[in-house]
């Protein structure tokens, strides 16, 4: 068995913060969901929720920018 602060997994069984993934997480979390799950045991509120998906969102449209713009 390994086991941190977050969670525990055994040979059949993987828990984070006392919800076992593949029954209680998976299919029924989304990314943000787990992010604060995992970091601050609670789930986004729903402001928490826009704002956390609104910077991921920002961070994908890092790179897309005209050629004439990137560093030589």
């Amino acid at each position: 068995m390994v086991k941190t602060d977050i969670g525990y997994t055994t040979t059949d069984t993987i828990m984070v913060r006392g919800k076992n993934l593949s029954t209680e997480i998976i299919g029924k979390f989304d990314f943000v969901d787990m992010i604060f799950f995992t970091t601050l045991s609670r789930m986004p509120t729903p402001r928490e929720k826009v704002m956390v998906n609104a910077l991921l969102v920002t961070t994908a449209d890092h790179a897309s920018r005209p050629a004439r713009c990137r560093p030589a």
